[in-house]
C-alpha cells in the first residue's frame, strides 16, 4: 500500500474536487476560536471552485450547531452548507420502512449509576417524548 502522500495545503489539490466535504472539529476550530488559515482556504475554495459542505458528528441537527459555528468566528464566506451525524440520524429515522423503537440502555456519562442515569431521562421525558412523536418512533423500556 502506498503511504499518503503530505501537502503543503488545499491549494496544492483543489483543481481536483467539484465539492469539498470538510470535518469541523480540529480542522476549522478547536473548541475555543477558529482557524483563520483553514477558513480562508475554504473560503478561496468556495469562491474559486465550488460548494464547501461541513460535516460533524455532532448529535444535534446543524442548525442547533450554526450558532457555534458564529460565535467561534468561522466566517459564512468559508462554507456553503453544513450536516451533522445528528442530521443523517433523523433523516434516517424517517423512513417509512425503518424499524423504530428508542430503548435507553446504560450509564451516561458523567452520571454515577443508572437511577441517577434514569433521573436524568426522565428530567428530560418531555424531549425525549418530543423527538420521538417527531419522529415517528415508539419508546420502549424493556
Amino acid at each position: 500500500m502506498t503511504a499518503p502522500r503530505r501537502i503543503a495545503g488545499l491549494s496544492e489539490i483543489a483543481d481536483r474536487y467539484d465539492v469539498l466535504l470538510c470535518d469541523v472539529w480540529g480542522v476549522i476550530h478547536n473548541g475555543q476560536a477558529s482557524f483563520p488559515d483553514a477558513c480562508a482556504a475554504l473560503a478561496r475554495y468556495k469562491a474559486e471552485r465550488g460548494p464547501v459542505i461541513l460535516i460533524s458528528n455532532a448529535p444535534r441537527p446543524a442548525s442547533a450547531v450554526r450558532p457555534q459555528l458564529t460565535q467561534l468566528a468561522v466566517p459564512d464566506a468559508a462554507w456553503t452548507d453544513f450536516v451533522t451525524s445528528g442530521d443523517a440520524t433523523r433523516k434516517l429515522l424517517a423512513l417509512p420502512d425503518v424499524h423504530k423503537e428508542l430503548l435507553g440502555i446504560g450509564i451516561v456519562p458523567g452520571y454515577a449509576n443508572a437511577e441517577d442515569t434514569a433521573k436524568l431521562f426522565l428530567s428530560q421525558r418531555e424531549r425525549i417524548v418530543t423527538l420521538a412523536r417527531d419522529l415517528n418512533l415508539s419508546l420502549s423500556t424493556s
